[in-house]
């Protein structure tokens, strides 16, 4: 099953309640208590559903990961409570890949607030073509998310 164990030795699908065919993250990068990085690669049949809460559910799992992470709980809720700010200008087209960064900035009790940031980044070995012109530095959404652990 795509996404359960991604190569880093951590098994995502213990630290999140997502399942095929909603897991719009594929690899956890790095974790710790404090940061997570993870990937998602664009393919084909993503491509049918890549919109801005595409890339707001992405950076949301990413979220999930961390305070399963940081809870030790398999499949602890994580509930998005709120959206401080977002700001998606662009989206991936398939053979994308979205590397996601998420880093809490406050947790207090059950409740956190978190910043996010999505770069979209092209296939290995190809440049953005002239349709997605937007240069390197444009070609990232980002977020501030408050999260509710259950």
């Amino acid at each position: 099953m795509q996404g359960e164990f991604d190569g880093s030795g951590i098994n995502m699908l213990e630290l999140m309640p997502q399942r095929y065919p909603f897991l719009m993250i594929d690899t956890v990068l790095e974790l710790s208590r404090e940061r997570v990085c993870t990937g998602k690669k664009v393919t084909e049949g993503d491509a049918l559903t890549v919109s801005a809460s595409y890339m707001m559910e992405n950076m949301a799992q990413s979220a999930s990961v961390l305070f399963g992470y940081r809870s030790q709980a398999a499949c602890r809720q994580t509930y998005l409570a709120g959206v401080e700010e977002a700001d998606v200008p662009c989206l991936p087209a398939p053979g994308d890949v979205v590397m996601t960064e998420v880093t809490v900035e406050l947790a207090v009790g059950n409740l956190a607030k978190v910043r996010c940031e999505s770069h979209i980044k092209p296939p290995h070995g190809s440049s953005v073509s002239a349709d997605r012109s937007e240069s390197a530095n444009d070609r990232k959404a980002t977020a501030v998310f408050i999260l509710f652990m259950a």
